[in-house]
């Protein structure tokens, strides 16, 4: 089921809708009620500045962590009061948002809007730093769950690793194939394959992607780079390889879970049930 048609479904429920979203208004209460009472415990313990420095790591983000978003529910960045954060130590200030601003303007969305923005940051990926957005988007998933909800990725990209050779074009169409019917836009860069070379364009689509698909068939230098760097980026990265080939492969991967494929409809039908299986842990 696509994007489009589980809202489309669920836009019917409308009961369940506003069941969804007094489910995260709540639990998302709580945790700012939380906040208010860990401050209060750590002013008390360790003094204002430290309970300063802990509201702002649960409750400010920088705007890239959630423009994103913003773009996605049409809402104008401008909309959001910025608030200069010292950095401590380093002599400069970096404007933030707060994230109770964040939650009032996504709260006047209407319940399918909301339902909808809350879905799209449950798959969105924040850094460090952004722990108050982390746990909202913890609140969704378990809300999620709690419904039986499933979601599938919406306008994600997974990159494509794989050797380029004129008798795997068959191959190439079923990982394609495979990644399109759950959801995920295939990336694939063949362009430069010729020379082997890394170029900063495969770097950053792999940066970007959801996870990548790397098939060793052929053992391909530039695909053990590439899942390589997948793998030190912290992406998931699922390995196939055609089963006559498996003896050639290097040592380093010898051992890690690869899907042994024989033909490309035995891929596709074993690659997209990796696909859902993995999915599903993930919301």
């Amino acid at each position: 089921m696509t994007w489009e048609e589980v809202l489309k479904d669920i836009e019917i429920q409308s009961n369940l809708l506003q069941r969804f979203r007094t489910g995260v208004a709540n639990s998302f209460r709580i945790f700012l009620f939380e906040i208010e009472e860990t401050m209060e415990y750590i002013a008390h313990d360790q003094g204002s500045n430290s309970a300063d420095e802990y509201e702002r790591e649960q409750k400010y983000f920088r705007y890239e962590a959630i423009l994103e978003l913003l773009n996605e529910v049409g809402i104008d960045i401008n909309a959001l009061m910025v608030t200069p954060i010292s950095e401590e130590g380093y002599g400069y200030y970096t404007n933030c948002f707060e994230l109770d601003e964040l939650w009032e303007l996504l709260n006047k969305k209407d319940d399918f809007q909301f339902f909808s923005a809350m879905s799209y940051l449950t798959q969105m990926e924040f850094g460090e730093s952004e722990q108050g957005l982390q746990r909202l988007q913890t609140i969704v998933k378990t809300e999620l769950k709690r419904f039986n909800i499933k979601i599938p990725p919406y306008r994600n990209t997974v990159f494509i690793a794989m050797s380029f050779d004129e008798t795997l074009v068959k191959v190439r169409e079923a990982i394609m194939t495979a990644l399109t019917s759950q959801g995920f836009q295939p990336v694939i860069i063949d362009s430069k394959e010729h020379n082997n070379q890394i170029v900063p364009e495969i770097f950053s689509e792999i940066d970007k992607a959801k996870f990548v698909i790397a098939d060793l068939t052929n053992q391909r230098t530039g695909v053990y780079y590439e899942a390589g760097y997948a793998k030190g980026k912290n992406k998931e990265v699922i390995l196939t390889c055609r089963k006559d080939d498996l003896s050639n492969m290097h040592f380093d991967v010898a051992q890690t879970n690869t899907i042994l494929w024989e033909t490309e409809n035995d891929l596709k039908t074993r690659l997209t049930k990796r696909i859902e299986a993995m999915t599903l842990l993930s919301v």
